[in-house]
């Protein structure tokens, strides 16, 4: 009997291409559909040629992240979907090489310099194929390079609050908490955890033509139509903070920071929420009461988050069951109390 590390990828996740019902399950399958493509297509032409096909195939899985990690013998490459990576294929050392330098080509990053973290973007339009952006980041690791690729949201797909999952009496706070004239209101989480959906959200249910709305990002992940988006570039010094001081000279109504980094934002951002104008961010918490916490930490006084803050969203993402392979069961106590629901 053959062992297992002597298969391919390929011949590997076939035995988990079925769930414990023996029913195929699609994700896994168009993995392997994909693997078997790749591993091809690596035998026959150059490493480089197929990073086009490796990003294209990214976005046809609905991936959000693209990972190339480097192990003792090459580099594993993985998919991030619904929140969860997935093993793709590894490639050898010498082939992995060429494929991430062609990356970087694509990206602008300098490929004779690989000793300090670089961020680079590839372009949609300059590379047919590739439906969206992809903001790519590098770093060097004890075993090598390792590059992270972001594929960015679809800049016109702007969810309703409806659409996120509140609880009833959760989307009625939020609402009222929308219909404050000014003030600040923060939407904490983990890296990946939804905050700027949230943010979008927001800003598209108070995108009326009676307001200024203005957001300063980086990147822009979408457009907001009406709204003024200013895309940070810290390359000619156009800052968070700089554009902060020259938006709130422009009469503004509705203003959304793409993230409040540091002292010096947190303390602009708290000004501008007490002077007539209602500033959404996201920041870097664990939960609502830590974000008082973080203020405090940028310098941000007791009494100025007490006078600005309107209020937190704290949030996580939540799997949701696949529609093809759920089952019913008879939820006990304990899950009908974390439902919130009564019927079994």
């Amino acid at each position: 009997m053959a062992d297992d590390a002597s298969k391919s990828p390929s011949q590997k996740s076939s035995s988990a291409a079925n769930d414990k019902f023996g029913r195929a399950t699609p994700a896994l399958s168009r993995n392997l559909a994909l693997v078997a493509e790749l591993e091809e297509l690596l035998s026959i032409v150059e490493p480089a040629s197929v990073a086009n096909i490796l990003l294209q195939r990214a976005f046809d899985h609905g991936a959000t992240d693209i990972h190339l990690d480097p192990t003792t013998l090459g580099t594993r490459i993985r998919f991030r979907v619904d929140g969860v990576l997935q093993d793709i294929l590894p490639i050898a050392a010498d082939k992995a090489a060429i494929l991430m330098s062609r990356i970087r080509v694509m990206a602008g990053m300098d490929i004779t310099d690989r000793r300090l973290p670089r961020d680079g973007a590839i372009a949609a339009e300059k590379f047919p194929g590739l439906p969206r952006d992809i903001r790519v980041g590098s770093s060097l690791t004890v075993k090598g390079e390792r590059l992270v690729l972001r594929l960015m949201p679809d800049s016109d797909d702007l969810n309703t609050l409806e659409s996120l999952g509140f609880y009833d009496d959760q989307f009625a706070a939020v609402r009222r908490l929308l219909e404050a004239p000014y003030g600040l209101f923060l939407v904490v989480g983990p890296v990946g955890s939804g905050k700027s959906t949230t943010v979008y959200s927001m800003l598209n249910e108070l995108n009326r033509p009676e307001k200024s709305v203005v957001t300063i990002e980086d990147p822009v992940e979408r457009r907001i139509p009406g709204a003024n988006q200013i895309q940070i570039d810290n390359k000619t010094g156009l800052t968070f903070v700089t554009a902060l001081r020259g938006t709130l000279r422009q009469d503004p109504d509705i203003m959304a920071i793409g993230e409040i980094r540091d002292a010096e934002t947190a303390q602009i951002a708290c000004r501008a929420a007490t002077s007539g104008v209602l500033v959404m961010s996201t920041l870097h918490a664990n939960n609502t009461a830590g974000a008082v916490d973080v203020l405090r930490g940028f310098g941000v006084s007791s009494a100025a988050v007490a006078d600005c803050l309107r209020g937190v969203i704290s949030q996580r993402l939540v799997r949701k069951v696949c529609q093809e392979s759920r089952q019913d069961i008879v939820a006990d106590d304990d899950a009908r109390r974390l439902l919130r629901t009564t019927s079994p």
